[in-house]
């Protein structure tokens, strides 16, 4: 690499050679460990995984039994095909339209 090292050097001008860094600290910036940015999303989901570590599962687990059966399907349920109805109370109609206008 010597060669290829003395004609690199003699092909920079003078005025640059001061500006750029040592062999030396382009050799520690590349040793450094690369640190990505987490996405929005993946700093929520780690968090989360976190959370739900935390959770003692002995004291959630409940074992499955007619009696919660029959409430989630009669109070569980139904809230939330509720609650999803009322989110997208604008969107249905746009969507109906949409859809007859193909037929």
């Amino acid at each position: 690499m010597g060669v290829a090292e003395y004609q690199l050097t003699q092909a920079i001008p003078k005025e640059l050679k001061g500006e750029l860094p040592s062999i030396e600290a382009l050799e520690r910036e590349m040793e450094k460990e690369i640190e990505i940015p987490k996405k929005p999303l993946d700093e929520k989901l780690s968090k989360l995984k976190q959370i739900i570590g935390q959770i003692k599962t002995d004291a959630v687990k409940k074992e499955r039994d007619n009696e919660s059966i029959v409430y989630l399907f009669r109070e569980v349920l139904p809230a939330v095909v509720q609650k999803i109805e009322e989110l997208l109370s604008e969107v249905i109609p746009e969507f109906k339209k949409s859809t007859s206008q193909i037929d």
